[in-house]
């Protein structure tokens, strides 16, 4: 037996994500690509130089998905649409979701989350 006590169980399992993509028995994802993509052509997010592909490495190693990024700020969080094309028989989760039938559609959010464009940071 262990001597470790904790007050509160959420200090062990903190309480789950129920705005996350996995979430409600489904796997949700973007029904089209928001206009700001990662995985559109050009560089709408100003990523640096190789950004999106060492992201996208990360989360294969990881077995994991890449959040939209219009998603992640407020609302309910979807899996990115580009990802999810590329990746879907890359990941575990993914591949389970549909062969379950259990990935739903959702469209990019109205209010366009991260859909300006981020400050460049790179260094110079």
């Amino acid at each position: 037996m262990s001597d470790i006590e904790f007050d509160d169980p959420d200090d062990v399992f903190p309480p789950p994500d129920i705005e996350g993509p996995f979430r409600n028995g489904k796997v949700h994802v973007l029904s089209r690509k928001c206009d700001t993509c990662i995985f559109r052509p050009g560089n709408l997010m100003h990523l640096r130089e190789g950004g999106r592909d060492q992201m996208v490495q990360e989360c294969l190693d990881e077995d994991t998905t890449i959040p939209c990024h219009d998603t992640i700020i407020e609302g309910p969080k979807a899996i990115c649409r580009g990802f999810y094309d590329l990746h879907r028989r890359d990941v575990t989760s993914l591949r389970l979701a549909e062969a379950f039938n259990v990935v739903a559609f959702e469209d990019p959010p109205a209010h366009g989350g991260f859909s300006a464009p981020l400050p460049d940071h790179r260094s110079t």
